[in-house]
């Protein structure tokens, strides 16, 4: 039998029959004789792979991180695909893995490209001394060169060992303030660095490569109800007075899916130390960071007492695993999920806790997949979507319990809010969007 066969960064192998894809990829690749095989690490260990434009308007230099980003191998993508996307707008951009130790003279590197600026999606630059203890990155002067740095924040900026950020990291970027540009996932952090001295902070809307979720529609569906991702039974190692505020918080949120608990939270830990409030919400960001999948254990729970559910993920829980409503399927490659997707009814996205207005990029993967989701309410996908947002939002359980046995008999209606979704998201808000937006920001021009 055929197949299609997946390298990932780590030379890891992934495998699956090709009538999984003869109703998805053309006629070009099925025309061929041989497997069709996704090599995502290239052998040549390079150490700058440089995309150089003919008519070039200025220079980016963007970060690669596949060594670090073992659990998650679409991080990689990612940088790529910002690459591939800035260079269609005019730039040529170098792509430099930092975690590449044999990189010799770094610095003169990073001096002869002179690039207009440093595009930094996983927070090297202002983060450099954690990662040059751990033995990860060679020591560089980024500040010489003297271009602006942009870094993405998608995650809670505390949280030391998801964003690698610490107050000390805070502190690095308020003492470079002309040079940093955070751009922000999620509208409470750009308060957030704000008030902690940082100047130069944006919002910018998450997102998720096109290229890579594929439309899937068309795909019979055998799943009635899933879920892909990973959560744990949440644990809470706080001092009691943290853990009180943050159950009184979450309380609020489980009532109100819309509920901004973040905003609310930080609200709260600043009016009762007002002189400590950064040293305990580092604290709190370090531990619900680890937790973040609260809400998922806690919808998900519910959603399994009256809907069978068909579960993917590493991480869950094993009272779900045995659970007999629960098909738990194990992990899903990440490239394997727009097949998930089509063949999936409704598929259900649950927002890790870290997002109180502004979504992750899941939502777009459905979104590019053409598959019909039900998500958790935030306030960005009435500004997003505003003229069939609350089709496919929940604010409470019980409503989404009332869509999910509506949808499951109503394949009109999600097609054609997949459809309105699809031709949306096409039309104003697929990576390049984002891009012109971060080119926008800096005052540079960009070709169509």
């Amino acid at each position: 039998m055929r197949k299609v066969i997946f390298i990932d960064s780590l030379n890891k192998r992934f495998e699956m029959p090709i009538d999984k894809f003869v109703e998805i990829f053309n006629k070009l690749y099925i025309s061929n004789k041989n497997d069709i095989v996704f090599n995502l690490a290239s052998k040549e260990n390079l150490k700058i792979t440089p995309l150089i434009h003919p008519k070039e308007l200025g220079k980016i230099i963007i970060f690669e991180a596949a060594q670090r980003f073992d659990y998650a191998p679409a991080h990689n993508i990612f940088s790529l695909m910002w690459a591939k996307n800035f260079y269609e707008l005019g730039y040529s951009v170098y792509l430099i893995d930092m975690a590449n130790k044999r990189i010799s003279d770094f610095q003169n590197i990073l001096t002869t490209i002179n690039p207009d600026f440093i595009f930094d999606a996983h927070n090297w630059v202002a983060n450099q001394e954690e990662f040059i203890k751990r033995g990860v990155i060679p020591r560089v002067d980024f500040f010489k060169i003297g271009c602006p740095i942009v870094v993405l924040i998608g995650e809670l900026p505390l949280w030391k060992d998801g964003s690698l950020t610490s107050l000390k990291t805070l502190e690095v970027m308020r003492a470079y303030n002309e040079l940093f540009i955070i751009l922000c996932h999620e509208k409470q952090w750009c308060s957030f660095f704000k008030n902690f001295g940082i100047k130069n902070v944006y919002f910018l809307p998450h997102y998720a490569p096109a290229e890579f979720s594929y439309p899937t529609e068309n795909m019979p569906k055998s799943y009635p109800i899933s879920f892909v991702g990973n959560f744990h039974k949440p644990v809470c190692h706080l001092p009691k007075e943290l853990t009180e505020i943050v159950n009184k918080h979450l309380i609020l949120k489980k009532q109100d899916f819309g509920y901004n608990f973040i905003h609310q939270l930080m609200r709260e830990v600043f009016t009762v130390w007002p002189s400590q409030g950064w040293e305990k919400l580092e604290i709190i960001c370090n531990q619900i960071g680890a937790n973040f999948e609260n809400m998922r254990y806690f919808i998900l729970k519910e959603i399994i007492n009256h809907h069978r559910l068909i579960l993917f993920g590493t991480c869950v829980p094993k009272e779900f695993k045995e659970h007999p409503n629960v098909k738990y399927r194990g992990p899903a490659h990440w490239l394997l999920l727009p097949i998930i997707f089509g063949m999936t009814a409704i598929n259900l996205n649950i927002h890790r806790i870290v997002f109180d207005t502004s979504t992750q990029e899941r939502s777009f993967m459905f979104i590019f997949s053409k598959a019909f989701f039900l998500t958790d309410y935030k306030e960005i996908f009435k500004d997003l979507f505003p003229t069939c947002y609350k089709e496919f939002t929940f604010k409470t359980v019980d409503e989404l319990l009332k869509k999910i046995d509506y949808y499951l008999h109503h394949e009109d209606e999600r097609k054609a809010i997949s459809e309105e979704l699809y031709k949306t998201a096409i039309e104003s808000h697929t990576l390049k969007h984002r891009a012109k937006t971060v080119l926008e920001l800096l005052g540079k021009k960009y070709s169509e």
